[in-house]
């Protein structure tokens, strides 16, 4: 470094280095902590989401803990979202130490990543969407730039909003070239960025196996917990990364993986006091965890025979192993006088029915794949179909409430259950319920209560009837899931014409929702044209005034058979 002073004073250089020496040590003791923390749940026109509220409340907890002074927002459209901001960067001064937490619908074009508002339309150009968004980093306005440009000493973002795209294409024409979860970014110094999943990845809310109490999503059920005064934050990330992704992979192979951007120069992140030191029992698997997810991000066979070398007994070895197989034809030898630890993946007689099964088949059909085979051929030794002859005699091999049996665990419980926590089994869809609790799924539901199967606010809820009614010539007018008079007046109509009783608005009876269900096309009556049959004649006198000009007149017309005009004066 003394070379980069050639020809300065030796006693100048060292007054350099000390000054630079007190504001490195002394900064952080003078900086402010903060935490702007937003989630999302509650949209107008894009699918609510069950779990951000209870994310953002959780990581809230865990910052206040911190001794961060938090600001926490709840559902935000664009301008509540910037000016909410806006007061939040006004309290940062240089060197104080700033948390972003996000929890909500986000997409991006690629290169850039936005985070949704609630009045985000569900429809739209890459350019309308990006206008009606707010950009993570662009390097000039997003959220993590400003962050940077108002002195931030270290930001920490942690940022769930990596789910599937949740705009619609409106057929026939172009909408955003969106991108499957969020692209990666180039963190600015002094930043660490966590996404919940890595790139090209979705996150998960739910498993299927969550009990009821469970409000927090896959990856915030593991990281929020960790965040306590003394843990590495470099640590704890990668402890729930780890967790998160043995999580993922158990339903049905998903891959998440959450992915980190770490440009804080320190060789330790320490949110509330000092890092405490781990446990030597905690190191190897910590070790562990960093390997994995070096190996994740790389994707390369000498990255995951690195890990699996090293880490044979790790909780994420087997998805290591099925990679090597899979991917890298490497015959993967057990350690001398050891017998290898098999699994249901890696041997068909392992598993149980559901489970081979969920192996063996592929999108309805039995799977080919050489990997798969035996599983394929154990299924049929057990004389089990799988589902598959029942899914080859539909014609659309798709997940729908006719063929249930070819749903995934998720999309079987979206199907099964309704209403904006989806928390009510939908009566509507029997063979959806039947499907999912023989493979033994809660889908986080309970049965639906005896005095209140419909709830008029329930947007998800009032959005499914306006569709059934209006398919089946109830018009109660666009499918915006808002309950109105047009809505009201629908509901009514369906239930003269099927001989129910006046329904009131709060309640519908189950006894409707089936009438509803089994209805088919034309079932309400068309309305029939008016016809007026007798003469109608009348003479107005009119003045219109534009400016200086007034124009003034008389008209007369006659009606008559059918409101056909016959004279006009």
């Amino acid at each position: 470094m003394l070379d980069c002073f050639r020809g300065v004073g030796v006693w100048v250089v060292k007054k350099i280095l000390f000054v630079l020496a007190l504001v490195m040590f002394s900064s952080p003791a003078l900086a402010d902590k903060y935490a702007f923390i937003l989630g999302n749940a509650a949209y107008e026109e894009l699918s609510d989401l069950r779990n951000t509220h209870a994310d953002a409340e959780a990581y809230a907890q865990a910052f206040r803990d911190l001794d961060y002074q938090v600001t926490l927002l709840l559902d935000r459209d664009l301008d509540e979202m910037i000016d909410g901001f806006d007061a939040f960067l006004s309290q940062i001064q240089p060197g104080d130490e700033v948390a972003f937490v996000y929890s909500g619908h986000g997409w991006s074009d690629g290169s850039r990543n936005y985070m949704a508002p609630t009045d985000a339309p569900v429809q739209g150009s890459d350019n309308k969407l990006s206008r009606a968004s707010y950009v993570l980093q662009d390097g000039r306005s997003g959220i993590l730039d400003q962050l940077r440009s108002a002195g931030a000493g270290m930001v920490v973002a942690i940022i769930d909003a990596c789910r599937d795209n949740p705009f619609e294409q409106k057929p026939g024409t172009k909408s955003a070239s969106f991108e499957r979860g969020l692209a990666r970014i180039q963190a600015d110094a002094g930043t660490y960025v966590v996404f919940s999943a890595g790139t090209g990845q979705t996150a998960l809310d739910r498993l299927p196996t969550d009990p009821l109490d469970q409000k927090l999503s896959v990856f915030t059920r593991h990281l929020a917990p960790l965040l306590k005064p003394g843990v590495n934050l470099r640590q704890a990330v990668q402890q729930a990364r780890s967790k998160t992704a043995k999580d993922a992979a158990s339903f049905s192979g998903h891959q998440q993986s959450p992915a980190i951007y770490d440009q804080v120069i320190r060789n330790e992140i320490c949110l509330g006091g000092a890092c405490q030191p781990i446990p030597s029992a905690v190191q190897a698997p910590l070790r562990c965890d960093a390997l994995y997810s070096a190996a994740a991000e790389a994707k390369a066979c000498f990255a995951y025979e690195a890990y699996f070398e090293n880490c044979r007994d790790h909780s994420l070895a087997p998805i290591a192993d099925g990679y090597l197989k899979q991917f890298c034809q490497v015959k993967v030898v057990a350690k001398v006088d050891e017998e290898p630890t098999k699994t249901c993946s890696q041997d068909a007689k392992l598993c149980d029915d559901d489970k081979v099964c969920s192996i063996a088949v592929l999108n309805g059909r039995w799977d080919t794949s050489s990997i798969k085979q035996s599983h394929v051929q154990e299924a049929k030794k057990r004389g089990l179909d799988c589902g598959v002859e029942i899914a080859a005699k539909v014609v659309k091999k798709t997940c729908s409430i006719s063929s249930p049996k070819i749903c995934t665990d998720i999309h079987l419980c979206s199907l099964a259950t309704y209403g904006s926590e989806r928390k009510f089994w939908q009566e509507s869809y029997p063979t959806a319920i039947a499907e999912a609790k023989k493979r033994g799924l809660t889908c986080g539901a309970s049965e639906i209560p005896s005095k209140k199967v419909f709830d008029k606010k329930d947007k998800t809820a009032v959005k499914y009837l306006q569709i059934k009614l209006n398919s089946i010539g109830c018009a109660s007018g666009y499918p915006d899931g808002v309950w109105g008079r047009q809505t009201q007046a629908a509901v009514n109509l369906f239930a003269k014409t099927a001989g129910l009783p006046a329904v009131d608005s709060n309640v519908i009876s189950q006894k409707y929702l089936n009438a509803l269900t089994i209805a088919k096309q034309g079932f309400c009556p068309k309305l029939k044209p008016l016809k007026i049959n007798t003469n109608l004649t009348g003479r107005w006198a009119f003045e219109v005034s534009c400016g200086n000009r007034t124009v003034k007149g008389r008209a007369q017309f006659t009606l008559a058979n059918n409101n056909e005009k016959k004279k006009t004066v």
